[in-house]
């Protein structure tokens, strides 16, 4: 007998000691809790960062829109000037075509070559800014 009382006595001591060793129903509730809250605080933070990005990404296209516009709306400007200086330069060319006292046959051609040049730089430049501004 006395060792059927040791042998319940260990096997009552190991199951106090399983029990004593394990975490209470409290505890373990306690720590679901908490992993349940700090899943549920990393899955807010990534949204956070998340919507931040896709705000960030928003603004950058928002800003480049902006600045796109202005920069058209610069080559429009410039646009103007150019066809205003062309139509200058040309009314020039049919003055250096006209008759002038005083001056040869090639003095005249010589300007006209020039003023050509100038001319049809100014037509290179505005054909450069309608490519830009149709884009």
């Amino acid at each position: 007998m006395t060792s059927n009382k040791l042998q319940h006595a260990i096997v009552s001591m190991g199951l106090i000691t399983l029990i004593a060793c394990g975490q209470s129903k409290e505890q373990q509730a306690a720590a679901e809790k908490h992993k349940i809250d700090s899943i549920a605080n990393a899955a807010a933070q990534n949204e956070k960062v998340e919507l931040l990005k896709q705000q960030a990404t928003q603004d950058s296209i928002k800003n480049s829109n902006e600045q796109k516009a202005a920069e058209i709306e610069g080559f429009k400007n410039r646009l103007v000037e150019l066809k205003g200086q062309l139509a200058t330069e040309q009314a020039k060319l049919e003055d250096i075509k006209s008759f002038q006292i005083g001056r040869s046959v090639s003095e005249k051609e010589q300007q006209i070559g020039q003023q050509t040049k100038v001319i049809e730089s100014l037509k290179v430049q505005i054909t450069d800014l309608e490519n830009q501004i149709s884009k």
